[in-house]
């Protein structure tokens, strides 16, 4: 599970309703069960609403995930 700061592509930025020049944080997460592999994610979250936030800082697990995107 890794967490990049990136500026988004044209797509993501519509969707979020951000400008294509604000920054947006990006995460993929696989999902496992029994240790099969049962869903991949990827995360778009506007890096204002997460202030402070850095790859070094990023979510792991569904908890903390939750808390940062409340």
């Amino acid at each position: 599970q890794a967490a990049l700061l990136l500026v988004p592509a044209a797509a993501v930025a519509a969707a979020l309703e951000t400008g294509a020049d604000e920054p947006v944080h990006t995460v993929r997460r696989s999902r496992m069960s029994g240790g099969q592999l049962v869903a991949t994610e990827l995360l778009h979250i506007p890096a204002a609403s997460v202030p402070g936030l850095t790859a070094i800082d990023a979510p792991s697990g569904a908890a903390r995930a939750r808390a940062v995107l409340r």
